[in-house]
C-alpha cells in the first residue's frame, strides 16, 4: 500500500517538492501511475518483465500487487498473477473493513489499540523510546447533527479527519519510519498516537497548534461550521500497562479541557490521576443522587441598584455527596454532559425552578412578580427539544414567559454565533427572556453582542471587582452599562460583596445587583425568611413546604 494523496509522479509536476526519489525511476513513475490512476500495466527492461496489477484504493491509500520476471511475461502467467490480485484484493478490502473507518479512512479502534499495544511494548523494551496519546472530540457536535442532518455531519467529521491527518503529518519532529497513527475511535471521538513525543512542553504546544487548526470554520453545503474541539494529551511513563489504561488517561485530561468554554486543550499530570480517581468516583454516583435528594437548588437574589427591593432569583444547582460533601457545580456538571446526564438534570432544575417561583407568587400575590434565572450548560445549548419544554412547563405551571430568565455564559454563545443565535431566537419566541453571563470575560463580545437576541447582560464579578481599584476598569464598566443602555438592555452586576461597589454601581447606573453584600445562594425556606425581612411582605398562607428543592 502506498499513500498517494500528496504526491505527483515527476512527469506529471515536476515542481512538486514532495515527489519522493523512489519515483524517479521508470518503474517507479509507472507503479505510481498505476496506483494513482487504477489501471494495470507492463513494464518490459533489460531482458525482463514488470507487471503492475491495481488491487483497490481508499481514500488516500491505493494498493497494487507487482510482480518481476527475469524474462517476459507468458500468457498463462500473466493469468496466474490476475487471479491471484483479485484473491488478495478481496482480503485487503475485508481487512480494510474490519481495522479502518468507512466515513474518514482512519484506523478504527480496534487498529489503534493494536498500535498502542505495540507502542508500549516496545517502549518498556527500549528506555530511551518515548511517545504520547492525543486524545479529543468535538464540543456540541450532536448539536450539529440535530440542526442540519447527519448528512451534514458525517462530511463534517470528514472534513475534520482530514485535517487532523495534514495535521500531524506535518509536524516537524516527525520521522519516515515511525509516523502519527490518528484513529476515528467512534462518533465524534478521535486519536492520535505519537511516536518519540517525551517533553510535556512540547506536547503542549502540539496540542495547541492542533487546537487552532481544527478550530478554524469551514464550509459544508454552504453553511459554515465551527468546530470546538477538546483536546487531551498523555504521555508514556512506566505505570502504563494496557491500552486502556492511557487512553483513560488522556480522556481525563480532555475532561479537564472540557472545563473551558472554549476549545482547549490539557496535558495530563499527576495532579489529574488524583482528580481522575475522583470524577470515576462522582461519575457512579451522580446517576442516583437524583433518587436519593442528595441533588437541590439553593437561590441567590437579584435586588434593584439603589432601592434594594429584590427583583428575581438565580437557581443555582447543588450535591450534597453523603460521603465527599458539597460538590462544585463545576466538578459535576461536566462529569454529567460526557455521560449524558445533563439532560435529565437540566429537566429537573428548571422544573423545580419554576415550581419555586409559583408557589412565591401564589404566596405572596400582592407583590409585583418575580423571576426565576436559570443557568444552560453547553451540551443544552443548541438543544431543539428544549424550547417545547419550557413551554409545557410553564403552562403547568401557570408562570408567565417573562417571569422565567435563561442565562447562557459569554464564550458559549460566541462559540458558534449563528447556530447560538438561531437556538435563542427559538426560546426567545415563547416569551421568556434571555441573559447573557459573564459579560467581559475576554471574549471580544462587543462587536457581536448586537447580533444575539438577549435583554439582560450580566457583569461578570471580575469587572465589578477591578472597578473598585482602577479607574480604568470603572471607566470600562461605566461605558458596557452606556453601551448596554442604548441598545435597550438591562445591566445585572454579579459578585457584588462590597458597599464600596454597590455605590460605584449605582453611579453608573447599573441596574440590578447580585452577590453577598445583598445575599448568598439561599435554600427555600430561607429565601422566604430574606423576603420578609427585605420585602416587608406577609405571605397569604403562611405555611412552607418541608424539604429543598
Amino acid at each position: 500500500g502506498q499513500d498517494v494523496g500528496g504526491f505527483a509522479a515527476p512527469e506529471e509536476r515536476e515542481e512538486d517538492r514532495f515527489a519522493p526519489a523512489r519515483w524517479e525511476s521508470d518503474l517507479g513513475r509507472r507503479l505510481f501511475r498505476s496506483a494513482r490512476e487504477g489501471r494495470a500495466d507492463r513494464l518490459q527492461r533489460d531482458g525482463g518483465e514488470s507487471v503492475l496489477l491495481p488491487l483497490f484504493r481508499s481514500g488516500e491509500t491505493a494498493y497494487v500487487l507487482a510482480a518481476e520476471s527475469a524474462r517476459p511475461v507468458v500468457p498463462e502467467e500473466a493469468q496466474a498473477l490476475e487471479l491471484l490480485a483479485a484473491q488478495t484484493a478481496r482480503g485487503l478490502e475485508i481487512l480494510r473493513m474490519a481495522y479502518y473507518d468507512e466515513l474518514t479512512d482512519l484506523p478504527n479502534r480496534s487498529l489503534f489499540q493494536d498500535r498502542l499495544r505495540e507502542l508500549l511494548a516496545r517502549a518498556r523494551d527500549d528506555a530511551e523510546f518515548c511517545f504520547g496519546l492525543l486524545y479529543l472530540d468535538v464540543d456540541r457536535f450532536k448539536t450539529i447533527n440535530d440542526l442540519h442532518g447527519h448528512t451534514v455531519g458525517d462530511r463534517f467529521l470528514a472534513e475534520l479527519a482530514a485535517r487532523l491527518r495534514n495535521g500531524v503529518r506535518g509536524l516537524d519532529y516527525v520521522s519516515h519510519r515511525d509516523s502519527p497513527t490518528s484513529s476515528r475511535l467512534g462518533g465524534d471521538e478521535f486519536a492520535v498516537l505519537l511516536p518519540h513525543l517525551g517533553n510535556p512542553k512540547d506536547a503542549g504546544q502540539l496540542a495547541e497548534r492542533l487546537c487552532a487548526l481544527l478550530s478554524a470554520p469551514f464550509a459544508v453545503d454552504g453553511r459554515e461550521l465551527s468546530p470546538q474541539p477538546s483536546l487531551g494529551v498523555v504521555l508514556y511513563d512506566r505505570r502504563y500497562r494496557e491500552p486502556t489504561d492511557m487512553m483513560r488517561d488522556a480522556d481525563s485530561a480532555m475532561f479537564r479541557a472540557k472545563r473551558s468554554d472554549r476549545a482547549q486543550w490539557a496535558v495530563f499530570d499527576a495532579a489529574m490521576r488524583v482528580s481522575a480517581d475522583r470524577a470515576l468516583r462522582l461519575e457512579a454516583a451522580l446517576p442516583r443522587a437524583l433518587g436519593r435528594g442528595e441533588l437541590h437548588l439553593q437561590y441567590q437574589p437579584i435586588v434593584e441598584s439603589g432601592t434594594g427591593h429584590p427583583v428575581g432569583f438565580e437557581a443555582l444547582l447543588r450535591w450534597r455527596h453523603p460521603e465527599l460533601g458539597a460538590i462544585a457545580p463545576g466538578e459535576f456538571i461536566p462529569i454529567a454532559e460526557a455521560t449524558g446526564l445533563i439532560g435529565e438534570l437540566g429537566r429537573w432544575a428548571i422544573e423545580r425552578a419554576l415550581e419555586r417561583i409559583a408557589h412565591w407568587g401564589r404566596a405572596w400575590p400582592q407583590a409585583p412578580p418575580l423571576y426565576i434565572s436559570v443557568n444552560l450548560s453547553r451540551k443544552q445549548v443548541g438543544d431543539r427539544a428544549l424550547p417545547d419544554l419550557l413551554r409545557e412547563l410553564l403552562e403547568r405551571d401557570g408562570v408567565a414567559p417573562e417571569q422565567l430568565v435563561v442565562e447562557i455564559t459569554e464564550g458559549l454563545a460566541l462559540a458558534d454565533l449563528d447556530e447560538t443565535r438561531h437556538f435563542l431566537l427559538s426560546l426567545r419566541d415563547l416569551g421568556v427572556r434571555l441573559a447573557l453571563d459573564d459579560f467581559g470575560t475576554g471574549y471580544s463580545s462587543l462587536s457581536c453582542l448586537h447580533e444575539l437576541p438577549v435583554q439582560i447582560l450580566k457583569l461578570d464579578r471580575d469587572f465589578v471587582v477591578a472597578a473598585e481599584k482602577e479607574q480604568r476598569a470603572l471607566d470600562t464598566v461605566d461605558g458596557a452599562v452606556r453601551m448596554a443602555h442604548a441598545m435597550g438592555l438591562q445591566v445585572v452586576a454579579e459578585g457584588v460583596e462590597e458597599p464600596a461597589q454597590q455605590a460605584l454601581l449605582e453611579r453608573v447606573r447599573c441596574d440590578f445587583a447580585q452577590g453577598y453584600l445583598h445575599a448568598p445562594p439561599l435554600d427555600p425556606a430561607e429565601v422566604e425568611a430574606w423576603l420578609r425581612e427585605h420585602a416587608a411582605l406577609e405571605a397569604v398562607d403562611p405555611a412552607r413546604e418541608r424539604g429543598s428543592t
